[in-house]
């Protein structure tokens, strides 16, 4: 009876013992996966650049120390969002408007289902306007944060009303991309002070460009 129960027990615990063993090679199958998802987003953003490169005019003062410089910048913002349409705050202080900021900033989300990214900073960008408040950039722990949060907005967005029509989260840019885009403003002026009026700014090979809106049929 004794040698009985003792195989019982062995048996039991060689159980367990390969339960434990799946555990573990099941967890580490879905960090593989999320490793390989990282990758793929990684080697996205690479080929994005190479395109971009690619795209732009060449001019004489691309020197390699501004390349570099641009390649720089362009690893750090990939921390950040830029959240527009976030009301600003009438607080006195700066700790409190830096409270209220937050807390619209959440509520907004909160109203699109989209999670709060944790261990974030953030801080407001340009001057103040009685025209509407200024974009409020959004630092994350990880590039992966700053990813998912833009990501997870234009998919709701997509599919669903925004509460705020003008509360918008977009990815954060390098100084030459902003450079290119208030060209492109300033081209678009131009061009519909003297000409036709239904222009408008799109991406073409991810360069802002000067373009007239395609016709659905």
């Amino acid at each position: 009876m004794k040698a009985i129960n003792s195989l019982a027990k062995f048996r039991s615990s060689q159980l367990k013992e390969i339960q434990t063993c799946i555990s573990d090679l099941t967890t580490r199958v879905e960090n593989l996966v999320a490793d390989n998802a990282a990758f793929r987003a990684e080697i996205s953003v690479l080929r994005s650049r190479i395109e971009l490169l690619k795209s732009r005019p060449v001019h004489s003062s691309d020197s390699p120390s501004m390349i570099f410089r641009e390649s720089t910048e362009r690893s750090k913002i990939e921390f950040n969002a830029i959240a527009y349409g976030v009301l600003e705050s009438a607080a006195n202080t700066a700790a409190l408007r830096f409270k209220d900021d937050l807390l619209i900033l959440e509520n907004h989300l909160k109203d699109l289902s989209i999670s709060v990214p944790t261990e974030k900073k953030h801080i407001r960008l340009g001057k103040s306007t009685d025209k509407k408040p200024k974009p409020l950039k959004i630092i994350c722990r990880s590039k992966n944060d700053a990813s998912q949060l833009i990501s997870n907005f234009h998919f709701q967005a997509w599919n669903r009303v925004s509460p705020l029509p003008a509360f918008r989260i977009v990815r954060d840019k390098t100084t030459l991309e902003r450079d290119l885009l208030r060209k492109a403003h300033r081209d678009l002026e131009r061009k519909m002070d003297s000409g036709p009026s239904d222009l408008t700014i799109s991406y073409v090979n991810r360069v802002p460009t000067v373009v007239r809106p395609i016709q659905k049929t």
